[in-house]
């Protein structure tokens, strides 16, 4: 794989799953208009977790499993901070104090909640490939 198409991989998933979180908190805020965010935040996490889950293993018959571990620990990182970022945005609460609070808090715990799943369904499928790779004497492997 080249790493122009790792890189656009990543920014494509990672883009993705912003609008996805973006997407159902936005739904939420227009039909719930009394809504205490609970119900937002668990519905947002559900949502990465099931979606990162799925493209995790996807990528696992399609990656090898280094690439797969470092590409969804990336895609983490930036949607968290893509996260953060735009809920600033959003509610007009620029202040770089207030960002960097709650970059250092949610960073860990958000990153986790994507990578986490997404290594946890892909790594199963990428080490049987490798493994089914081997077994039949195609060293190339299936892996891009």
């Amino acid at each position: 794989m080249t790493p122009l198409r790792v890189l656009g991989g990543i920014a494509v998933r990672s883009l993705l799953l912003l609008v996805l979180a973006e997407g159902i908190a936005e739904i939420f805020n227009v039909a719930v208009t009394d809504d205490d965010g609970l119900g937002t935040g668990l519905t947002v996490m559900f949502a990465l977790v099931c979606a990162a889950g799925a493209w995790g293993m996807w990528d696992g018959f399609h990656r090898k499993p280094l690439a797969l571990c470092v590409s969804w620990v990336v895609i983490g990182l930036l949607v968290t901070v893509g996260m953060t970022l735009y809920s600033h945005l959003r509610d007009d609460e620029w202040s770089w104090a207030v960002l960097s609070e709650d970059l250092t808090s949610g960073l860990g715990f958000w990153s986790a909640l994507i990578f986490v799943p997404a290594i946890a369904c892909g790594i199963l499928p990428a080490f049987i490939r490798r493994n089914e790779a081997q077994s039949t004497g195609d060293l190339a492997g299936r892996h891009r």
